[in-house]
């Protein structure tokens, strides 16, 4: 098979472009026709060394958000349920990609699509961009002839999960914020300011109150080590990296994140409203249960959550159900698993996992309310607390000098 890229007319004053496979062009030429197109400019095209390998590290690892995919899937729904069929419609958004690296990924799906694979397979090869569960869904829709409600339903899908982390990162936002303006305020004071001030101290040859002896020490051990705490964070920094990429380190690290007060909680009712409507979604679309579990899974992003999930998985595999996998772990509520009980006695787990997932959804933001609202204030607090220590480490020479005058 040979790639073709042509220009054609597809009504008065509108002309398309895009590229197709064929074995001639006498028969690239026919299937532009069928497209409902009118050729007029068809050639062949030799793929450079350069454009493969692009396409190839693309493929591995592309840096593309979850909002530019949930806006392909919305565009190609609307697209589709309009009658423009797949490869054309793949065409088109690929022509308005303002992302290099997504234009050429959809150029790539184009020619797959174009050489006869179905949607969800040319999807197949990049795996860093396009989830299993995107492809359990698309697949699904296309076995249906619902190939614009599977997307619809991933837009959706896409656009709740990112509204759902936007909130909890935007509560937290603001106390990290200040904590980080707290903790730079702090460190100018002692490495800046102190100085200042124990030269002053030190040349009226006084003896300087206990705590300002201490503050005097701290400011001088940073200004000598500062280069060797410097390169401390920068090795924690990368040894957490390293931490994250090891599955055995970051289960041990994900284990004690559960562990942190409001913050494990969150986290815990995050990754189960994520689980339990992933699910949901892909039973409603008839998919059995072992097999979305499987897919569902990959999605959850703790490692110690997504560990004992796996655990439940392998005892459906052995005759059990989701439920007792769930009960022999003591990581989920007593309501999860009463609810998916009740689902797979009656045969409704998708209506149960539903509720689940609505009201962890609700939680999560009472959550998030009442983290934010007990963390300002400790930020607060705590840098005012430090700030104010040294104030009056600093203050108590200056009244001793007073005492001593008078």
């Amino acid at each position: 098979m040979k790639k073709f890229r042509y220009q054609a007319k597809k009504k008065p004053g509108e002309f398309v472009e895009g590229v197709l496979m064929a074995e001639s062009q006498d028969e690239a030429i026919d299937k532009i026709n069928t497209l409902g197109l009118f050729p007029l400019e068809v050639h062949e095209e030799i793929a450079s060394e350069s454009r493969k390998t692009a396409v190839s590290r693309i493929s591995s690892a592309t840096k593309v958000s979850s909002r530019d995919i949930m806006m392909l899937y919305r565009q190609l729904a609307k697209m589709t349920q309009s009658g423009i069929p797949i490869l054309r419609a793949i065409g088109f958004i690929s022509e308005q990609a303002a992302h290099s690296g997504m234009r050429q990924v959809l150029e790539d799906i184009q020619t797959k699509v174009g050489q006869g694979e179905n949607f969800s397979q040319a999807l197949r090869g990049y795996p860093a961009i396009f989830s299993s569960f995107d492809l359990a869904m698309i697949a699904a829709g296309e076995s249906v002839g619902k190939l614009n409600e599977a997307l619809l339903q991933l837009a959706k899908y896409r656009g709740d999960q990112q509204a759902l982390v936007s909130r909890v990162r935007g509560a937290l936002a603001y106390p990290l914020f200040m904590l980080v303006m707290g903790v730079l305020t702090v460190s100018f004071m002692l490495t800046y300011v102190i100085p200042q001030f124990s030269r002053f101290f030190l040349d009226l040859g006084q003896n300087l109150p206990l705590p300002t002896q201490i503050l005097i020490g701290i400011s001088s051990w940073l200004q000598a080590y500062w280069f060797w705490i410097f390169l401390f964070v920068v090795f924690a920094v990368l040894m957490l990296r390293r931490i994250m990429r090891s599955e055995k380190e970051k289960i041990i690290l994900d284990q004690w994140m559960l562990k942190i007060p409001l913050i494990g909680n969150l986290i815990l009712k995050v990754e189960i409203a994520r689980f339990s409507r992933s699910l949901e979604i892909l039973i409603k679309n008839k998919m059995q249960v072992m097999n979305a579990i499987a897919i569902v899974i990959p999605i959850v992003q703790n490692q110690s959550i997504r560990s004992e999930l796996e655990k439940s998985r392998q005892l459906m595999e052995q005759g059990g159900y989701l439920s007792e996998g769930l009960q022999q772990s003591n990581m989920f509520p007593k309501f999860v698993q009463h609810l998916i009980r009740t689902g797979e006695e009656s045969g409704r787990l998708d209506e149960s996992l539903a509720e689940i997932a609505d009201w962890y959804e609700s939680e999560i933001d009472e959550t998030v309310k009442l983290t934010t609202s007990l963390m300002e204030p400790l930020v607060i607090l705590v840098v005012g607390f430090l700030l104010g220590l040294i104030v009056i480490a600093v203050l108590m020479p200056v009244f001793s000098m007073n005492a001593s005058v008078q």
